[in-house]
């Protein structure tokens, strides 16, 4: 985050962008050799384009009489690799960008295709990430591209602008992080991925191609199981977390382990123990943090917008009776009250700092306060800015 703060709150921030970090994948190569895009070719004009080994997501190929359209663009790193894995098959221009979502392994291409003239789409959420778009939708997107007919739906799973997107024509489905098929869930919330995963079901019948957002591509069955297995997953963290079981006990469940290895059939190297602990830990912030009942009036008190000294603005927002801390261009994030004063980021570790919002005489919150490590950035409510300076 572009702030002039403490590098705590900069690397906290960093952690909204990929809330749940995202990760990418090797797929039919193995880590020791140089990384290369493999080609999987569903019919004569749709691809999609394997990355793995650090070069970020799977990418689908749309080919139409006058040009391409891409669904997602892996990193910033891979971006003269993957147009030379493009070219290799058709030297059509390439006309569309549309991401599933804008983390940095599906949207560090748009730039680079933008340039060329693409236009990239996205949902609206992506506004708030660093990820360049041109080209904005709110709930739903219906495209023609050649023979095509192309459906983006919004969905909040892995992040706050996912899109589940659905070519009718071919019977294929691209999830983004929604569903990936070598790897963990990696989920805002298990509410909101089964959400997002029963839209896919429903988007899919026994002949639908899945494209994950890692991984090889899977059919309707693997959504279902995947969906099966998370909350399989969730409820034995629950039922650990009220026998009070340690994190380190956690680790070494036998449960929890065979539940782990359902979502790495396509890992057969499996995955360091630390970063098994970590995805519990992140299940544990997202799912199971106790967190004190707040009053729809009180809750929006705090909504406003939050001004820095460098005058960067924090917004925070109220949807559902819940509350959202957000900036332009940068991040996203739900905050969950552990207190009427402070707040956590939904899924942050307790080594990730947390908020505090400070109080006018009247009882109305009218500062915002990031603390991680001793170190501290204060931001204050507009309002009670502006009343100051008359």
């Amino acid at each position: 985050m572009k702030l002039q703060s403490p590098k705590a709150l900069r690397v906290s921030l960093a952690f909204i962008l990929l809330l749940f970090t995202c990760t990418n994948f090797a797929f039919a190569q193995s880590t020791d050799e140089e990384p290369r895009i493999v080609p999987h070719r569903i019919n004569e004009f749709l691809y999609v384009l394997y990355g793995g080994n650090g070069q970020g997501s799977n990418v689908g190929l749309l080919i139409s009489d006058d040009g391409i359209l891409l669904i997602d663009g892996m990193t910033e790193k891979s971006n003269e690799k993957l147009l030379g894995a493009i070219r290799e098959i058709s030297d059509k221009p390439i006309k569309y960008v549309l991401n599933t979502h804008s983390d940095f392994d599906h949207s560090g291409g748009n730039s680079f295709f933008s340039k060329m003239g693409a236009t990239i789409i996205s949902q609206e959420n992506s506004l708030y990430s660093s990820a360049p778009t041109k080209l904005n939708f709110k709930n739903k997107l219906s495209l023609k591209f050649g023979v095509e007919e192309i459906t983006a739906e919004h969905v909040v799973s892995h992040s706050f602008d996912d899109v589940i997107i659905r070519l009718t024509k071919s019977n294929v489905l691209f999830t983004g992080d929604v569903f990936t098929s070598n790897y963990f869930p990696s989920f805002l919330s298990l509410e909101g991925q089964d959400r997002a995963l029963d839209l896919a079901i429903a988007q899919s019948d026994n002949s639908t191609v899945v494209v994950p957002g890692h991984g090889s591509v899977a059919n309707r069955k693997d959504l279902v199981s995947f969906k099966e297995n998370s909350s399989k997953w969730r409820a034995r963290v629950g039922a650990l977390v009220k026998q009070k079981t340690g994190i380190d006990s956690m680790v070494e469940d036998q449960q929890l382990k065979a539940i782990r290895d359902t979502f790495l059939i396509n890992r057969p190297e499996g995955i360091p123990k630390e970063r098994f602990k970590r995805f519990i830990e992140r299940t544990l912030s997202s799912e199971f943090t106790q967190i004190v009942s707040l009053g729809k009036k009180q809750i929006s008190d705090y909504v406003g917008d939050y001004e820095l000294e460098n005058k960067t603005i924090l917004t925070v927002r109220m949807a559902n009776n819940r509350l959202y801390l957000l900036k332009l261009n940068e991040f996203y994030a739900e905050i969950l009250p552990l207190s009427a004063k402070r707040f956590k980021i939904r899924g942050a570790l307790e080594s990730e700092g947390h908020y505090l919002f400070g109080f006018d005489k009247k009882g109305k919150p009218n500062s915002l306060t990031f603390v991680d490590d001793g170190k501290s950035v204060m931001a204050r409510k507009l309002s009670d800015v502006a009343s100051r300076m008359h």
